[in-house]
């Protein structure tokens, strides 16, 4: 059925194909994202040592919390103000969708309902993924600051006016992005649980093969890259875990946006098994492409989503 069938449009939310559009990013493009995210924090771990002349090392934030500065040698990564303005374009993306979403009501077939599910569909499938970084992120660095107080007896770290505006930026951070993240209640108790519940069989097996690859591959090839003196099985195990966590952080917000877009089959007429087909035929790549070249909302969308 491939890339001339648009059996999915025929039987899903009907506002979508006159709004913002059904097609969406491929599976297989999620997951380079993921992977080329990755190599750009790790190639910023090596230069940001490199540059301060501390050991050279290409451990991402995360990874340094979990696994301690004994096991890696390494110190914990401090809030920047670069961190602050990588958060606020989340904050700027889901301000795009809410402008987006204005345009709504004058579409054809649009209806409250119809509409409410679009706005969803946007934020489940574009806003998602950064929002849920950006508080990870921000969440680990908030405990990194608390620990690194406890640690300094002599408040240098306290004293430091510098200090002080981390802390500002950081709450600004978790506050805005926090606030973000309840527009996303409704829509996870109206439309995602349902259809997690419905579709179990296949969304669980398939987060959870997906993160004992990610994790797999992840610690083959980190490890295999640098050389760790005394690292036995615990701490290979330790690493392994901690990309689980990675994994499902990343993977969790491709199940979320599946499970929400299932709903919008679900609900409007497509026939149980039908649903898992409209919405994988919704990812084909070469009408995504099309779409992406033709529209330039839709471009943008995309370009901001892994951020």
């Amino acid at each position: 059925m491939g890339t001339t069938s648009s059996y999915y449009k025929t039987i899903g939310n009907p506002v979508l194909g006159n709004f913002i559009s059904f097609e969406i990013q491929p599976y297989w493009l999620i997951i380079v994202e993921l992977l080329f995210l990755q190599l750009l924090q790790r190639l910023y771990s090596l230069i940001d040592s490199a540059c301060k002349k501390k050991k050279k090392h290409i451990y991402i934030a995360l990874e340094l919390s979990i696994l301690g500065t004994k096991r890696t040698g390494v110190s914990l990564p401090k809030y920047s103000i670069l961190d602050f303005i990588l958060s606020m374009i989340s904050m700027g993306h889901f301000g795009y969708a809410i402008y987006l979403q204005t345009k709504c009501s004058t579409a054809a077939n649009a209806t409250g309902w119809r509409c409410y599910n679009a706005f969803g569909y946007q934020l489940f499938n574009f806003v998602l993924p950064s929002i849920i970084a950006v508080l990870i992120e921000a969440f680990i660095q908030l405990a990194n600051m608390i620990k690194a107080g406890k640690e300094d007896p002599k408040n240098k770290v306290k004293s430091n006016a510098m200090n002080y505006v981390k802390w500002t930026l950081l709450i600004i951070t978790i506050v805005l992005n926090s606030l973000v993240f309840l527009a996303f209640i409704p829509f996870l108790i109206s439309n995602v649980l349902p259809m997690l519940i419905a579709y179990s069989w296949v969304l669980f097996p398939l987060l959870a093969a997906l993160v004992l690859i990610y994790a797999t591959f992840i610690t083959i090839v980190v490890n295999a890259f640098r050389q760790c003196e005394g690292c036995g099985c615990i701490y290979f195990w330790k690493f392994f875990g901690t990309h689980c966590l990675v994994g499902v952080q990343v993977f969790g917000s491709l199940v979320f946006s599946m499970a929400y877009n299932y709903s919008q089959y679900s609900f409007f007429g497509a026939d149980y098994t039908s649903v898992i087909w409209c919405e994988f035929q919704s990812r084909d790549t070469i009408v995504w492409y099309q779409r992406l070249t033709n529209d330039s909302e839709s471009l943008i969308q995309n370009l901001l989503t892994p951020f």
